[in-house]
């Protein structure tokens, strides 16, 4: 299993750069729900913002798609319903990542330490060839 793994990733590479540019590329329609949500808690009505959201959604979508930038958290921050909410604060990374951390805390508590330690005690068993 560990030989599959290697095979998989040899040669990864990540590229902090490019995760948050893609974040910073999604997470403003990620953060439509808090946004929506925040705003409905602050008496707005829930049917018109929806559809603002809705609205310039779907332009920053079609923008994006031409190459342009990502600016749906400015036209909503231009826009009296969603006046006083900051919409930054509701676009923190780490509220989106839901169960991840503990996730890989217990993948690799779990599936991974009990491969390495089967792997070092493999490493320590010599092996005899006979022809």
């Amino acid at each position: 299993m560990l030989r599959l793994y290697l095979n998989v990733v040899n040669g990864l590479v990540v590229h902090p750069e490019v995760i948050a540019r893609n974040v910073s590329l999604e997470l403003p329609f990620m953060a439509t729900e808090a946004i929506l949500m925040q705003a409905v808690q602050r008496g707005a009505d829930r049917q018109e913002a929806h559809e603002v959201i809705r609205r310039h959604s779907h332009e920053v979508a079609a923008e994006l798609k031409r190459g342009g930038s990502n600016d749906l958290l400015g036209r909503l921050s231009l826009e009296p319903i969603f006046a006083g909410l900051d919409l930054s604060s509701l676009c923190e990374p780490r509220e989106f990542v839901g169960r991840a951390p503990e996730q890989v805390t217990e993948f690799l508590a779990e599936v991974v330490a009990p491969l390495v330690e089967e792997a070092r005690t493999t490493a320590t068993q010599h092996a005899e060839i006979h022809v």
